[in-house]
């Protein structure tokens, strides 16, 4: 029986690494009380740690970007302290371009020790700021033909003749992406707002 019960652990514990192989994750066990870590093969390569070297907080946290460190040592302190889980995402301090992000979650185990995974979040980390970059860009240019197209607008109504719808389309068809707006509907107060507004949020809805 015991036999059979240690051979049933050996197999979890290698479907258990298959998995973070898999997921490319590392393990990492932090002891509370001596602030020693110990690292598996895996999160040693992604935090870019000699192998068979005893490992710290200290260690952990020189690893960290700078621009980042303060904020994860106080809140990794505050996990410490109050033996509560762990769960942040920083940049590695490296050279690499682009930068690399770590994710690292940890729950409270047995023994005073924080027990968790380390995975490579790059990929996602840098979508999410191409997407922002892309969303800025695209209010922005809502913000700068939202412009243009209001200096139309005035310079026909300052006319002396009053607007003319021939030519006020001709002006929109200049001023994208509101080339498809019936001059007449802008022309008529309050709905021309309101047109205005539909077609600035039908740009942001399509940039999402």
């Amino acid at each position: 029986e015991r036999h059979k019960l240690e051979r049933q652990l050996v197999d979890k514990q290698l479907l258990l690494q298959q998995a973070l192989d898999a997921a490319s994750m590392g393990v990492l066990e932090l002891d509370i009380t001596t602030r020693t870590i110990t690292s598996s093969p895996r999160s040693n390569d992604l935090m870019r740690w000699p192998d068979e070297q005893a490992l710290t907080v200290q260690d952990l946290l020189s690893s960290v970007d700078a621009a980042d460190r303060n904020a994860i040592a106080a809140k990794l302190e505050d996990s410490l302290s109050a033996l509560q889980a762990f769960s942040e995402e920083f940049r590695l301090l490296a050279d690499d371009t682009p930068t690399r992000w770590i994710k690292l979650d940890a729950g409270l185990g047995s023994g005073r020790r924080l027990i968790g995974v380390l995975q490579d979040v790059s990929e996602r980390k840098h979508s999410e700021g191409r997407l922002q970059m892309l969303n800025e860009g695209l209010e922005q240019l809502v913000a700068e033909r939202t412009s243009e197209l209001q200096a139309v607008l005035t310079r026909f109504e300052l006319a002396e003749e009053g607007p003319h719808e021939a030519q006020l389309s001709v002006e929109l068809g200049a001023v994208q992406p509101f080339s498809g707006i019936d001059a007449a509907e802008l022309l008529a107060g309050g709905a021309g707002e309101v047109a205005l507004a539909n077609v600035a949020a039908g740009v942001q809805i399509a940039s999402r």
